[in-house]
């Protein structure tokens, strides 16, 4: 195995840049339009009015599904408003989406000859660790750690994704990991789908990751499968969408059976959290596969991935399952979650691949 002494070279961020690039916005002299009015929207526009910055309209692709306000501004449209200015700046302040459609809105947003900048910040860190930005001191005590992970990973793509996931997190800025973005989330080249295979869908969401699994599975046969998804109003679209060889759980995925707190909603981050006013059973991965063999496990449960991962140790042992993990959710999951798969089986080869602008789309497969 090749040796790394080079990760902490690579992190050449050290604080978060948002404050900079408030004031080179607001020092530009031109109308900034705060793209997006959802959650995500809140969230940046919050902290960004605490470090003055200075929005002149808020605007959305269509008022369809969207509000007609949003902290105490109107909302328009795009083309509204780029009818309203000569020129101006554009923060875009929407998460989940797909990479196609971010290089979409930037040709439109280029050819419409009105914008001279379009800003983005990576605001993931605040979302899920309650702190805005990471600090420096963690990749630094830890350098060593991503060493001995730098030389685990199975190609140099991984390991760029490795040092710009954490410069990003850092800075907020996402030229980090914007070059790095990779197609087919859960499904990238290196995963072979063969006849027969059992698809474990751990934070099945409203069914989107069995929707591109059977996609991907062309004519190939599927034996089963498992789809864990705790929140009610997921679990009532997942069965709308009648997959075929589905067994569909309204429970969490977790290292023990248990009935824990859980926050939901219609949302992409409903999750087991003590502060939570519903309850959700949640059980093991080996618990109900009771020893038959899974080719294919994939986790995206808010941070409960660690936890899970122990609840699949006897399955993972045995059958060494393809796994795709979500790596972000917690500040210390790219160290943890490697170690734990490798702690079960040193022969997985791990690749990291990033398939959105955000940090918030970062996962490790083990193959």
């Amino acid at each position: 195995m090749k040796s790394y002494n080079s990760f902490i070279s690579k992190i050449t961020e050290r604080k978060c840049a948002f404050p900079k690039m408030i004031s080179e916005m607001n020092s530009s002299g031109l109308p900034l339009l705060l793209y997006g009015a959802t959650v995500y929207a809140t969230r940046l526009y919050s902290i960004g009015i605490k470090l003055n910055l200075i929005i002149s309209d808020v605007v959305v692709s269509s008022m369809e599904g969207n509000p007609s306000e949003f902290m105490g501004y109107k909302v328009i449209t795009i083309s509204e408003a780029l009818m309203k200015y000569e020129r101006c700046n554009v923060i875009i302040a929407f998460l989940n989406c797909p990479y196609e459609r971010i290089i979409h809105l930037e040709k439109f947003l280029a050819d419409s000859n009105k914008v001279e900048k379009i800003y983005y910040f990576d605001l993931v860190h605040d979302i899920y660790y309650n702190t805005f930005g990471m600090d420096y001191s963690f990749v630094e005590k830890n350098q060593n750690a991503f060493n001995e992970l730098m030389a685990t990973l199975a190609d140099d793509l991984s390991r760029n994704i490795l040092t710009g996931f954490f410069n990003q997190k850092i800075s907020g800025d996402t030229c980090y990991l914007k070059k790095l973005v990779t197609d087919d989330e859960y499904f990238p080249d290196f995963v072979e789908l063969s006849d027969g295979e059992l698809f474990v869908d751990c934070g099945a969401f409203d069914g989107d990751s069995i929707e591109a699994f059977v996609k991907h599975m062309g004519n190939k046969r599927i034996d089963l499968i498992y789809a864990f998804e705790p929140d009610v109003y997921n679990h009532e679209k997942i069965i709308k969408r009648n997959f075929n060889n589905c067994i569909l759980l309204q429970k969490g995925c977790y290292f023990k059976k248990a009935t824990l707190r859980f926050q939901d909603g219609e949302t992409m981050s409903s999750k087991i959290d003590e502060s939570g006013i519903s309850k959700v059973d949640v059980d093991t991965i080996d618990n109900v596969l009771q020893g038959e063999k899974a080719t294919y496990i994939k986790m995206d449960i808010e941070g409960s991935e660690l936890a899970a991962l122990d609840g699949a140790k006897e399955t993972i042992m045995l059958h060494r399952p393809k796994l795709a993990v979500c790596v972000y959710h917690k500040i210390d999951d790219l160290l943890t979650i490697p170690q734990k798969i490798l702690s079960f089986r040193s022969d997985y080869k791990l690749y990291l691949r990033t398939h959105c602008i955000y940090s918030c789309a970062t996962v490790l497969y083990a193959i």
